[in-house]
């Protein structure tokens, strides 16, 4: 039966709260304290613009930022919507099992609202997802969801039209619909790492390279039509987010600014980690033009902000882009008490630094005029300590010698460092935890700032997660168990490296020690020192573990050399 959608029926869109409800006391006071972030669904406001300048009625719930139980979330929407309505959800690993019991519960209380599914988890793992929960939302879109989701309420119940919208997944009477693309599956073979380290290419290089090596063909709904110019998206409507005092970035930012908020400058990442899924924006880098990005920033100052996260995918890609902002950042009256942070990679921290530019007759490089511009934090991700491991298990050709070299170059010109690592990597021994804990370390005392430690995890369509499918990686986990999926806290254990040889892997409870997060250098203070809470303090904890662990568990196997990177 079509039941097409009508421009009166106003459109709810939801991000749930990720965490348990046991939980929620707990999460209200580390909120109080600003101890971790609390940033707006951006993606989730994204589409509401969308749907309103299509003619919608649009009302967007972040439960997440208001703590709300399943409960509360259920009794808010029905408040929101009595008569009957759309809902859609925005859905990560870390929320999809909880957005299905919230949806179970209002389509039995009010059949007449309208569900469907968005957001990453859905745009990874569609058919899994559609599979087990099509019969509460029967449509789910996978990819960026501007475009396609006025489609989607346009035409909502005619499933012969719908099917053959790129980006729709239509549940009909236990079977799916889709426009179907043929596309190989990509994962990285060991032959394929192979290529990669005796090439000195990073792997995404290699992909034309690669067509025919163990990658086999599939069958997978096409993504949603992506607004390949970034430039011609609208600026998000922040109002539909309320109060924006209640949003927030923690405690481990610098402390400049009081009214904090992320924003987005660019989507897509040209690099393939093999802990990355990219399947909402792609490996397409497509940027706001410098003029746009300073529009966008003007808008959140107008609305009281002074502290910005840029929280694109990668900064730094495009150097030209980038000089030019930060000229026109400076050129701002309105902007010149702004300040902001992003996420980069080593590698172009270091070209950054190489890169000569001018300003007001003034020769500096481009970490300099940046700095100068406002920004006082970059993101950066050595991942591990062991540059091998780096590069076979990552992806990442970027040995320690240039992590160094990356966090003095922003120490040099003032800009604070926060280090992003994991533990629990396909290969690792409770040896390279260690090694990773005593390079966080390092790192601090060459000028990082804070170091964040958290579990290496094999989140669906990620290479590493296409390896564990196809028996190449040996895991003691459940790709299916997404909601053990928090990286947090390890949801298996990996017992080969990414060859598929078998390693002495570091046991969970080592791991679980290692995880958490540091102030680093001349940021650690009495509270750190008398609370035994610095990375020196965990580091004696966790080599006490590993010498107890070996008391037991004596070194069985050697990790093989694959190949020897260079140390500088």
């Amino acid at each position: 039966m079509n039941q097409q959608g009508n421009r009166s029926e106003t459109v709810l869109l939801v991000a749930a709260n990720s965490h348990d409800d046991r939980n929620l006391d707990a999460m209200k006071a580390m909120k109080a304290k600003k101890s971790a972030h609390a940033l707006p669904p951006l993606g989730t406001v994204y589409v509401a613009t969308y749907a309103q300048r299509n003619g919608w009625t649009v009302e967007l719930l972040d439960a997440e930022r208001d703590l709300l139980s399943e409960e509360e979330t259920v009794q808010e929407v029905l408040a929101r919507l009595p008569d009957g309505g759309f809902v859609g959800w925005t859905t990560w690993i870390t929320t999809i099992n909880k957005v299905v019991r919230i949806g179970e519960q209002i389509k039995l209380r009010c059949p007449s609202i309208k569900q469907f599914l968005g957001g990453p988890h859905m745009s990874a793992v569609p058919i899994k997802t559609m599979e087990r929960f099509g019969h509460i939302f029967p449509y789910g879109i996978v990819g960026e969801g501007e475009l396609v989701t006025d489609i989607l309420l346009r035409h909502w119940g005619d499933i012969a039209y719908l099917s053959d919208v790129p980006g729709i997944v239509c549940y009909d009477a236990g079977t799916l619909r889709f426009k179907k693309d043929k596309r190989r599956g990509y994962t990285a073979t060991p032959k394929f790492a192979l290529k990669a380290i005796e090439s000195g290419k990073e792997i995404d290089e290699l992909h034309d390279d690669a067509v025919d090596e163990g990658v086999a063909e599939v069958y997978w709904p096409m993504h949603a039509e992506r607004i390949e110019d970034v430039n011609q998206i609208a600026i998000p409507k922040y109002e539909f987010l309320g109060d924006l005092s209640c949003y927030h970035l923690s405690e481990f930012t610098p402390p400049e600014g009081e009214h904090q908020m992320s924003m987005i400058t660019s989507r897509g990442c040209p690099y393939t980690c093999s802990f990355c899924d990219q399947e909402v924006s792609g490996h397409n880098w497509r940027g706001l033009t410098p003029k746009n990005t300073i529009a966008h920033m003007l808008y959140l100052k107008r609305l009281g902000i002074d502290y910005l996260y840029l929280t694109d995918d990668l900064y730094l890609v495009r150097l030209d882009d980038v000089e030019e902002t930060a000229k026109l950042i400076l050129k701002t009256p309105e902007l010149h008490h702004i300040r902001w942070e992003a996420i980069t990679r080593i590698n172009l921290v270091l070209k950054a630094a190489r890169t000569e530019v001018s300003y007001e007759g003034r020769s500096m490089n481009l970490l300099q005029l940046i700095r100068k511009a406002g920004c006082v934090q970059l993101h950066v991700a050595p991942e591990t300590g062991n540059q091998q491991l780096r590069f076979e298990t990552v992806f990442k050709r970027i040995t320690n010698a240039e992590v160094v070299a990356a966090i003095e170059a922003m120490a040099q010109v003032g800009i604070s460092a926060k280090l992003l690592n994991m533990v629990g990597l396909p290969g690792e021994t409770p040896e390279i935890t260690l090694e990773t804990l005593e390079f966080i370390k390092t790192l601090g005392e060459h000028g990082a700032a804070y170091g964040m430690i958290s579990v290496f995890t094999p989140l669906p369509t990620t290479p590493a997660a296409q390896m564990i499918e196809r028996g190449l990686l040996k895991w003691t986990g459940d790709l299916d168990n997404w909601d053990m999926m928090n990286l947090g806290t390890p949801a298996g254990i990996f017992q080969s490296d990414m060859r598929g040889q078998e390693v002495d892997a570091t046991p969970e409870h080592i791991l679980m020690a290692a995880r958490g997060k540091h102030k680093l250098g001349t940021l650690v203070g009495e509270r750190e020192r008398s609370g035994g809470l610095t990375i020196e303090d965990k580091i004696d904890r966790v080599r006490k573990l590993v010498d107890d662990y070996r008391t037991t568990h004596p070194i069985r196997l050697s990790k093989k050399t694959l190949h020897v990177l260079p140390t500088n």
